[in-house]
């Protein structure tokens, strides 16, 4: 392109974003493409899923008296399920089961001392 018969030089720049490296590839001719590569912090060894922030977790170690410890405490913390929410209902529905079972026999006894009393 030509303005007042001089070549117009076309330039593409991208600003930096905290975390990201601009690449710019390309001619005006054929096209830029603008390229953000994301740049994570680093944290510990990344070809170690068990390494959270450069420290491994210790493996819980069972102490013989019922409980679990990870090494950090007395060996007298007990080991719990974590809370995801999910409840067990069982006894509730054995319950109301056991209730329903209750009152159809009941029913069936009253029906059939009702029939003998009738005949």
């Amino acid at each position: 392109m030509y303005a007042s018969g001089k070549k117009i030089a076309y330039t593409v720049t991208e600003d930096e974003v905290n975390g990201y490296t601009p690449e710019v590839s390309g001619t005006a001719k054929d096209g830029y493409t603008v390229t953000n590569i994301h740049t994570p912090k680093k944290n510990g060894n990344p070809s170690d899923p068990a390494d959270h922030n450069g420290k491994k977790p210790t493996a819980p170690t069972d102490t013989g008296k019922g409980s679990v410890s990870n090494g950090t405490g007395t060996g007298t913390e007990t080991a719990s399920q974590p809370n995801t929410g999910d409840t067990n209902a069982f006894a509730g529905y054995a319950g109301l089961l056991a209730a329903a079972l209750a009152a159809g026999t009941g029913s069936l006894i009253w029906y059939r001392k009702k029939r003998k009393i009738s005949k």
